[in-house]
């Protein structure tokens, strides 16, 4: 694995939803030649968090529907109760910068494996 460089956060406009500039993904292929990097190898996200958007696709226990949130709660949606496949989130360092942010999803099956996919193992903060 190699260590992409943070020093500095470039901005793009998005055209689905906003056209307010945000920062891409930090890990995303321009900033990081397309390697994977070690975990809280960069400089943390606005609200502290490591590795959110664009080094590795975070696959998530929801089941995925392409057109769930299509007609989903805003507040909070659960995601569908059954499915064959998995949701991804976060993009990864094999797509553009345009897919590395949170909002990105997309699905994997349960079986298949990927080298841009891992999982977050999270814990309660007592």
């Amino acid at each position: 694995m190699t260590r992409a460089s943070a020093s500095t956060a470039a901005t793009t406009t998005w055209t689905d939803s906003s056209t307010a500039k945000i920062p891409t993904a930090r890990a995303a292929p321009t900033t990081s030649g397309g390697e994977l990097h070690e975990v809280g190898g960069l400089d943390p996200n606005a609200c502290g968090l490591y590795d959110m958007t664009g080094n590795a696709f975070e696959w998530t226990q929801d089941y995925y529907a392409s057109d769930y949130y299509d007609e989903s709660p805003t507040v909070d949606p659960e995601g569908p109760t059954s499915g064959s496949a998995r949701s991804r989130r976060g993009g990864a360092v094999s797509y553009p910068p345009s897919r590395c942010r949170v909002a990105d999803r997309n699905s994997l099956n349960a079986g298949d494996t990927r080298d841009d996919t891992g999982l977050r193992v999270v814990k309660n903060a007592d």
